[in-house]
């Protein structure tokens, strides 16, 4: 458990374990969709015997999974997220969400009405990576969308000089213009 910044709120916090394959970056699309398909293979079993959980980091996994395992692979796959043992980001990919206009944000959360359906549930995360800074209309693009937990960070590769003037904001509130809230967890990487 730990104290929000405010000291008025406890806060129980869950560490779920996930992969970020850097599709398109780390191999060809086949080499790193073989890869995904085998991890949600290896997860879902360990989930099936053991009660295990794992995240997806975007819906790209469900869309990969589908190509590599079939409608049963999907179905298999949407039970393990409507039973709790997996977790899902709405965002599409790990996308640049700095740079994106507002109509390429929007629809960057398309992919996740899919997965609603199969499972029955609804997506309240999403993990913007990889953007120094968000435009603050990104907040009220995520709220609108039902989203209330945001996981940030950025690769120190590509921000050196930023990462070491930054202090790390573990966890904090986020108003969007439109008045709503988003708990963003974002450490110093």
């Amino acid at each position: 458990r730990m104290k929000s910044n405010d000291h008025r709120q406890n806060w129980t916090v869950y560490l779920c374990q996930d992969k970020h394959l850097d599709y398109n970056w780390c191999g060809t699309n086949t080499e790193i969709e073989i890869r995904m398909a085998k991890l949600l293979d290896y997860y879902l079993d360990q989930s099936e015997r053991h009660g295990s959980k794992w995240n997806l980091d975007s819906t790209l996994w469900f869309d990969v999974y589908r190509r590599h395992r079939g409608d049963e692979g999907v179905t298999r796959l949407a039970a393990a997220i409507r039973d709790g043992c997996f977790g899902y980001g709405a965002n599409h990919s790990v996308q640049l969400w700095g740079m994106m206009s507002t109509d390429t944000a929007i629809r960057a959360l398309l992919g996740v009405r899919e997965i609603e359906k199969r499972s029955g549930t609804t997506a309240r995360t999403a993990l913007l990576m990889e953007s120094w800074g968000l435009q603050h209309g990104v907040a009220s693009i995520l709220t609108d969308s039902g989203i209330t937990r945001l996981a940030r960070g950025t690769y120190p590769l590509r921000a050196e000089e930023y990462h070491k003037s930054r202090a790390p904001h573990p966890l904090f509130y986020w108003t969007a213009p439109n008045g709503k809230k988003l708990l963003v967890y974002w450490p110093q990487y």
